[in-house]
């Protein structure tokens, strides 16, 4: 699911700047586009090397821009390393967020499989949350959103932000998972859905409103 997230995150932000290539434009390939980078995403994860992620990444996301996107691969630069430092920026934020408390260990984070779920989604969260800032600011002029309207569509995701941060300082006991912690985190994933579709609405609306004028 976070594959998925972060292969959606990057190929919307691009998709605000760029138009799709006449072949991605058919039905359900953007869908595959999405699953085929998220797969790719998923495979140099699995490796487990710091190394091999970091240049796997980078292969990966220039070669969704050069084969999904249009516009010279030069003009396409400063929003790759753009979405790039987003993506850098958000892990690092997520890591002083949560760092406050004295006894926080990022070491330890990655050995709870619960906690490290917070951790992603928080990051995943904290690029969202950016990404639309960005794409708010520098979007094309046809679905270009407001200054006023980016602030009070940003309230929610703050909202969850605050709410998700707050979770990791609660000190909940995730050595026996029952119910309550699987809702606790299955919820947490549909509120960060529902963060998505609250901008995927606006996008919706501003295309209809364009084609209507």
């Amino acid at each position: 699911f976070i594959c998925v997230l972060e292969a959606y995150l990057m190929f919307d932000f691009f998709l605000k700047f760029f138009p799709l290539k006449e072949s991605v434009c058919y039905k359900y390939m953007k869908t595959a586009a999405v699953l085929c980078t998220a797969g790719c995403v998923y495979l140099v994860n699995s490796l487990d090397s710091s190394i091999i992620n970091i240049v796997g990444m980078q292969i990966i996301y220039i070669t969704m821009i050069i084969a999904v996107f249009q516009e010279s691969f030069f003009r396409k630069i400063p929003y790759y390393l753009m979405a790039t430092a987003i993506m850098a920026g958000s892990e690092f934020l997520c890591i002083i967020f949560l760092s406050h408390p004295s006894n926080f260990s990022l070491s330890q984070v990655t050995t709870n499989v619960a906690s490290m779920i917070f951790f992603l989604l928080c990051t995943k969260l904290i690029s969202f949350i950016l990404f639309n800032i960005v794409k708010g600011i520098l979007g094309r002029s046809n679905n270009r959103m407001s200054r006023k309207n980016l602030l009070l569509y940003s309230v929610v995701p703050i909202a969850t932000l605050g709410i998700m941060i707050s979770l990791a300082y609660l000190n909940i006991d995730w050595d026996q998972i029952g119910f309550v912690h699987v809702l606790l985190i299955i919820s947490s994933v549909l509120v960060l859905i529902g963060n998505i579709l609250i901008f995927y609405v606006f996008d919706r609306y501003s295309q209809s409103t364009e084609k209507l004028r």
